[in-house]
C-alpha cells in the first residue's frame, strides 16, 4: 500500500490517499485546509457493500462520505503531484476525519 498527500490549492483542500500496489484508491480523505472541516472520508471496501445493497444505499454513502475515485492514481492528472506518508501518519488522519463523521451502520 502507498499513502499519500496531495493538495487542491483550487478549494483548499488537502486530499489523503491509500493506494494499492495497483494504484487505485482503496481509501481517502479530503480535508478543509483553512478550516479542518472534513468533507469526505470514504473506503473502497464500504462503496462496494453499499453497492450490494442497491442505489439508496449507494447515494447514502455518498452523502455521508464521498466517493471512490475511478481508476488508478497514473492514468489522472500529472499536474497534480503527491507526497508520500508513513501509513501511521494516514491512519491518524483517516481515524480523526472518521471520528468527525457518523458512522456507516456496518461499523455500528
Amino acid at each position: 500500500m502507498l499513502h499519500a498527500r496531495s493538495y487542491w490549492d483550487e478549494e483548499d483542500i488537502d486530499f489523503y490517499w491509500e493506494l494499492d500496489d495497483a494504484g487505485f484508491v482503496q481509501r481517502h480523505v479530503e480535508i478543509e485546509r483553512g478550516t479542518g472541516r472534513v468533507r469526505g472520508a470514504a473506503s473502497l471496501a464500504e462503496w462496494n457493500a453499499a453497492l450490494e445493497v442497491g442505489l439508496p444505499a449507494v447515494q447514502r454513502y455518498s452523502e455521508l462520505f464521498g466517493g471512490i475515485a475511478e481508476g488508478p492514481v497514473g492514468d489522472w492528472d500529472p499536474g497534480w503531484p503527491r507526497e508520500d506518508l508513513p501509513p501511521e501518519e494516514y491512519e491518524d488522519v483517516w481515524t480523526r476525519a472518521r471520528s468527525k463523521l457518523p458512522p456507516w451502520p456496518e461499523q455500528a
